[in-house]
């Protein structure tokens, strides 16, 4: 279940704020959105938009990982019917845990990229 008091509150502000701070990293002229979530109040949904952003799918999403890694967020390997290591692909996201936080998926969409997750007692 959600929480419905002022941490609960506090840690989805915290968990936006972390999320933020990832996205405008890599996409450091973007304009920042806080989108409110039509699932539920506890889940987190921004994404980060610079038109001016001319890097490909691929430079955008080594960015993307490399940020996370710097900002502790651990990425989580995805499962995968194949044993052959894939790159990700523009139809993919990376799922990545902030420890004691919360947890979503990054999805790179050049010039955007976005976060949509949950704080870890509501995931």
């Amino acid at each position: 279940m959600g929480q419905h008091n002022g941490q609960g509150k506090r840690d989805r502000n915290r968990l936006v704020k972390e999320a933020g701070a990832v996205l405008t990293a890599v996409l450091a002229d973007a304009t920042l959105m806080n989108l409110p979530s039509p699932v539920s109040p506890e889940a987190v949904s921004v994404t980060a938009f610079d038109e001016s952003e001319t890097r490909s799918f691929e430079d955008l999403t080594a960015a993307l990982v490399a940020a996370l890694g710097e900002a502790g967020w651990t990425i989580q390997e995805a499962e995968t019917d194949s044993s052959a290591p894939s790159a990700p692909s523009a139809d993919s996201a990376l799922y990545a845990v902030l420890p004691g936080l919360g947890s979503g998926s990054f999805a790179v969409q050049p010039p955007a990229i976005s976060f949509a997750g949950l704080l870890e007692g509501d995931a």
